[in-house]
C-alpha cells in the first residue's frame, strides 16, 4: 500500500502506529513516515523497530518463505473453549432468581 499510494520520498503519516509496520515498509520502500500512537508500550516497540529497519537489522520474513499457517503446521485449536468447558455454574447462577430480603436472611 505504501509503495502504491505515496510518490517516491514523500511522507507516510499513520495516525494509529502500532508496531510501526507501515513507517517500516516506507523506509524499505525510500519513503520518509511519522506516526502517532497512544500507548507508551507500543511507541517504545514502533521506535526500536524502525531504529532496526534504519540500521539494516530488523528481522522480516524473506518474500520466498511461504507465510506460517498454523493449520497446516498441526497448530490449531480442535474446538472453541467455550465448547469444551462445559461448566454450568454461569448458568446456575442466572437460574437462581432470588430478592435482596432473601440475601439479608442468609
Amino acid at each position: 500500500m505504501v509503495v502504491e499510494s505515496v510518490i517516491g520520498y514523500d511522507w507516510v503519516l499513520d495516525p494509529f502506529l502500532g508496531t510501526g509496520t507501515s513507517i517500516i515498509a516506507a523506509v524499505f520502500h525510500g519513503r520518509r513516515g511519522a506516526g502517532a500512537e497512544l500507548y507508551p508500550q507500543y511507541q517504545e516497540l514502533a521506535k526500536d523497530r524502525i531504529r532496526n529497519a534504519l540500521a539494516g537489522t530488523l528481522r522480516t520474513r524473506p518474500m520466498s518463505r511461504p507465510v506460517y499457517e498454523p493449520k497446516s503446521a498441526g497448530n490449531t485449536s480442535r474446538a472453541a473453549t467455550w465448547e469444551t468447558n462445559q461448566s454450568t455454574s454461569q448458568l446456575t447462577l442466572l437460574e437462581k432468581q432470588g430478592s435482596y430480603e432473601d440475601d439479608e436472611n442468609r
